[in-house]
């Protein structure tokens, strides 16, 4: 466990000075009763500079909730073993009939599936499992296979030394005393960066980024992209761009070269992601900054929507200094860094499914360009 957290007082002192702060709502569902959090909670929005409004659904009524209502944004979600499989729940006591695996692996997934087609916060107890099967080792498939299921969710996830069984049994409270304080703190963090949702649109550079090479000086038949030598990161990096646009991720370029002789280059060669897969393509000697104010008003998005991928880091400092809303993520020069940057890519845009309407969004916002 981090850190001694706050004390009881200390969070009764911060939560006196929450007049004047923004309020925010915060919905808690969960099968346990967390009544206890609220203080603490309280007190970290006020230490985040908010008020924090908290309301938490009827104890054990959990899955009536998930099955007739919405999440909303600010609802945040706790779950525990038990709520994927209720047999596990310690306060229930433990069935003389030994549970069957591939049934209890049947009902993790249609728990699984209710949840993912929600929105919100989620949060996960590795709270230690009662012995309700036969073998000791199926304890662990269990265990393993909720946690990988959680984890699937997006959770965020507090290890098993945040469980306290005397109290679950006392209070209906699954969290030991000494670690309220830090699940608050873990919860109020996760909810201040969660404001910042899943991005919309990817604007891209082109030399030394989205290819390998320098098209003004190296031409369209110079430059490398393919999956051999110091084109192949270019080309993983062109995969994923794909993979984002079919996601429903909105692709633009930003990129000090000339305009036709970008189109020659996508004429010319054959990327992964065509000319026509781009939202819009701005190729000028314009500032970077301005293009991407620009395309914020051309596609009435907010410019925290956008993420601008660039290997020169002058050009990132311009973009952060003029627009720090824009989430400013460096292509590195060197291969061991790639990976790195894959996943800041993957943190950014998280897709848990995808519909029709993110598949056509590309052409969608095409249309619209074309009817301004």
């Amino acid at each position: 466990m981090k850190g001694s957290g706050i004390s009881f007082l200390e969070a009764s002192k911060l939560i006196k000075n929450v007049r004047g702060l923004p309020t925010k709502n915060l919905r808690i569902k969960s099968s346990a009763s967390l009544h206890q959090l609220h203080l603490y909670l309280k007190a970290f929005g006020a230490k985040s500079g908010l008020d924090l409004k908290i309301e938490e659904i009827e104890f054990g009524t959990l899955r009536q909730s998930l099955y007739q209502e919405d999440i909303e944004v600010n609802d945040i979600l706790i779950l525990f073993p038990w709520d994927f499989l209720g047999s596990l729940d310690w306060r229930t006591g433990i069935s003389s009939k030994h549970v069957n695996i591939s049934s209890a692996l049947k009902e993790i997934d249609d728990f699984f599936d209710l949840v993912s087609s929600k929105v919100g916060s989620n949060f996960f107890l590795e709270a230690e499992l009662p012995p309700v099967t036969g073998l000791k080792s199926d304890i662990y498939i269990l265990l393993n296979y909720i946690s990988f299921s959680a984890r699937r969710l997006n959770c965020f996830v507090w290890k098993s030394n945040f469980f306290c069984l005397k109290t679950y049994l006392a209070n209906g409270c699954p969290f030991s005393s000494d670690s309220l304080s830090h699940v608050c703190e873990d919860i109020v963090s996760n909810i201040i960066k969660s404001t910042n949702l899943p991005k919309k649109v990817i604007v891209t550079d082109l030399d030394f980024t989205f290819w390998h090479g320098i098209l003004g000086e190296d031409g369209p038949d110079g430059i490398k992209y393919l999956p051999d030598g110091t084109g192949y990161v270019h080309f993983i990096y062109q995969t994923y761009l794909k993979k984002l646009k079919e996601s429903g991720v909105l692709l633009c370029i930003s990129s000090k070269n000339d305009a036709n002789l970008v189109e020659e280059a996508f004429s010319y060669n054959q990327f992964i992601v065509s000319y026509d897969d781009f939202v819009s393509i701005r190729a000028s000697y314009n500032p970077k900054s301005s293009n991407i104010e620009n395309l914020s008003h051309e596609l009435n998005l907010g410019l925290n929507d956008f993420v601008f991928i660039d290997d020169n880091p002058i050009e990132i400092e311009e973009v952060k200094t003029a627009l720090p809303a824009v989430t400013c993520i460096q292509f590195p020069k060197e291969t061991e860094q790639f990976s790195n940057m894959m996943q800041q890519l993957h943190t950014v845009f998280q897709i848990s499914k995808v519909t029709t309407e993110d598949k056509n969004r590309t052409s969608f916002y095409k249309r619209m360009k074309n009817q301004i």
